[in-house]
């Protein structure tokens, strides 16, 4: 019996090596990916998102940076996110606090022209602040809407190339009489907006959602 404690006890042993062994290995894996990271060309690249989630009938969305969402209701345009400038008072304050200056082209530091971005870590340096009160933070700021489909027809979530152009009641304008004629897909609609920019076009109906296309 004595010996087959012993057994069971260097077995238990053996174990507890391998798991500790394991841990290592992870741990190790994950600094390996973090410096590969942090060694890939535009690894210090970022970049803005807008996100749109239609559950039933709410529509939520979610935004860092200038990337815009606008529901058409009946014609009108509905901006359903907030365009991150550096020069806007609360977004201008924080990038002061953590050490930054907004220059008079509105620019972060004279780089970034926006102020919430994923990635671009030169501007996320301070290692006393959390990431949401960084120069640039990726904390979204998110907006709901109750979809009417007898009223709200399409929405557009597009980047900036368009909206430094066009503002959203000029884009809903210009979409609108082109998805009411039927006579295009919405991805050559897109195109016409701007064809070198990104844009997402969706179209609501009795069934939310009819069309989805890029």
């Amino acid at each position: 019996e004595e010996g087959d404690e012993d057994e069971d006890a260097g077995k238990e042993e053996e174990e507890g090596d391998e798991d500790d062994e394991d841990e290592d290995e992870e741990e190790e894996e994950e600094e390996d990916l973090s410096m590969k990271v942090m060694e890939e060309p535009g690894a210090d690249s970022g970049c803005t998102a807008v996100v749109a989630l239609l559950k039933d009938q709410e529509l939520y969305v979610a935004n860092a940076g200038d990337s815009r969402c606008v529901v058409c209701r009946k014609g009108e345009a509905i901006e359903m996110s907030l365009d991150h400038k550096p020069e806007d008072d609360v977004e201008m304050e924080r990038i002061v606090k953590a050490g930054g200056k907004v220059t008079g082209d509105g620019r972060v530091n004279g780089g970034l022209n926006l102020s919430r971005a994923l990635g671009d870590h030169a501007y996320k340096q301070s290692e006393n602040l959390p990431a949401e009160e960084q120069m640039i933070t990726a904390l979204p700021d998110v907006r709901t809407l109750m979809i009417n489909p007898e009223e709200d027809e399409f929405m557009i979530l597009a980047c900036d190339g368009i909206w430094n152009s066009l503002s959203s009641q000029e884009v809903v304008d210009f979409v609108r009489p082109r998805i009411q004629q039927g006579q295009l897909k919405l991805s050559q609609i897109c195109a016409e907006v701007r064809e070198c920019f990104i844009s997402v076009l969706v179209e609501l109906s009795q069934s939310y959602i009819t069309g989805v296309q890029f």
